[in-house]
């Protein structure tokens, strides 16, 4: 994650009376270590629970604290660029996208 939360002078405030300077500063080493580490976790999550394995990869489960997913193993085809034919090309493209937009 590039962008970090930063807490609002009334934020810092409110947390710093209620639990201390020591904690507040603990929270904000936490989140420098561990938000790379649980922004791309929860964005893969993210990104590949709710299609639960069509088009991409199932994921059976997650471990957020230990950066760990279980994922269903996938075995890549060709790349698409090296089908000759464009009209193949596209109708595989076509395929695949149209698949990413879920429908109800």
């Amino acid at each position: 994650m590039d962008k970090r939360y930063c807490y609002s002078q009334n934020e810092i405030e409110k947390i710093r009376n209620r639990f201390g300077k020591a904690f507040y500063e603990k929270v904000l080493r936490d989140i420098e270590t561990y938000a790379d580490k649980w922004g791309e976790i929860y964005t893969e999550l993210n990104t590949l629970y709710p299609y639960n394995g069509r088009r991409f990869c199932r994921v059976f489960d997650a471990d957020i604290e230990n950066g760990v997913l279980l994922e269903e193993c996938v075995r890549p085809g060709l790349p698409i660029r090296e089908e000759s034919s464009l009209e193949k090309r596209l109708s595989v493209f076509c395929s695949l996208y149209k698949g990413l937009h879920k429908t109800r």
